[in-house]
């Protein structure tokens, strides 16, 4: 519980100094069984985690996205795939890689991939003799070096001028082009209307059916950005008032609650508005998400109940009752 505790806190404050956001794809095996280059690729997230520079998206949520994208992470070894899975989940850089065995020797490889430019970052290696659990001593060092603690210097391979000129194109994937004309009004400026909250997303893919499915997950993103930002900042104010203000528990109550409301709006606000743009062999997606008020007040409701337990383990001064009136307040387009 308290290891726990210690995670939640940090992890907050880490987002406040300009760290990293990053995902880990489950590595490669090679001679390796797939449970265990699936441990050992927990144990590289959490040693990332710990060398400050990162903060690292969680292995449920980002099976939870992906599977709700239909995206198979399996095979997902290449550095276009793993650019493609980062666009996906929204973060900025990805790490892929693999565990192999030759001989007795176990060797440990991981790119960090840039998802905007789809650039390589840098690599993290590692080489041992022994067993497979012995691998876990050295992923600290793959770390490190990752995190530019111990620097490997990487030539990119060489591109054609049309390769490269191609890649820009697709890969500045956040915002479409300044000067693009006919972008959708309601993509420069989402609907305010009192009933719900509108984000937009966008995306630049090589295929049609690509562009819909990152467009629409980047917009999914942005309205659980919104919610989660929204559901923690009416449950922190609530708290002060109660006279608890950042204690442990309280803390992971508002953490628990707004994350779990936040997942449940990505995964059911609509997609409304969806509008496709060809230049050349690059399709331009713009989608628009719509996420009910009501629905935000009746999860946030749910959620919250579930959790009582840890909320009268605060010793909140104020009743539930009197939570319960304060996440009503939600019903209110107001932008955090």
């Amino acid at each position: 519980m308290k290891a726990r505790l210690l995670i939640i806190v940090v992890f907050l404050i880490s987002a406040l100094f300009g760290q990293v956001n990053i995902a880990v794809i489950d590595f490669e095996g090679k001679n390796v069984s797939k449970d265990d280059a699936s441990a050992l690729t927990d144990r590289l997230r959490a040693t990332l985690f710990l060398t400050g520079k990162f903060v690292i998206l969680e292995r449920e949520k980002m099976d939870a996205i992906l599977k709700e994208q239909g995206f198979q992470q399996s095979g997902c070894t290449s550095d276009a795939c793993a650019v493609e899975v980062g666009q996906l989940l929204a973060v900025e850089q990805m790490v892929v890689g693999s565990i192999s065995k030759v001989g007795q020797t176990y060797s440990v490889t991981a790119r960090l991939v840039g998802v905007e430019k789809g650039s390589l970052i840098g690599v993290g290696t590692c080489d041992l003799k022994g067993d497979i659990g012995d691998v876990m001593t050295c992923l600290s060092d793959v770390a490190a070096q990752l995190a530019g603690k111990q620097p490997v210097l990487i030539s990119e391979p060489a591109q054609t001028q049309n390769t490269v000129l191609k890649n820009q194109k697709v890969t500045t994937a956040n915002k479409p082009p300044t000067n693009m004309i006919g972008i959708p009004d309601w993509y420069l400026n989402p609907p305010q209307y009192e009933e719900a909250y509108y984000e937009a997303g966008y995306a630049a893919k090589l295929s049609m059916s690509s562009g819909k499915v990152a467009s629409d997950a980047s917009a999914r993103n942005a309205i659980y950005i919104t919610v989660e930002i929204k559901v923690s900042n009416i449950l922190n104010n609530f708290m002060r008032e109660s006279g608890i203000g950042a204690d442990t528990e309280a803390l992971e109550f508002t953490s628990s609650v707004s994350k779990q409301v936040a997942n449940t709006a990505r995964t059911r606000c609509k997609i409304v508005k969806r509008n496709m743009k060809a230049d050349g062999d690059i399709y331009h997606a713009f989608s628009l998400a719509e996420y009910s008020l009501n629905s935000l007040v009746q999860h946030t409701l749910y959620e919250a109940r579930k959790q009582k337990a840890l909320y009268n383990e605060a010793k909140a001064n104020l009743s539930f009752e009197d939570l319960e009136k304060e996440i009503q307040k939600l019903n209110t387009t107001q932008k955090p």
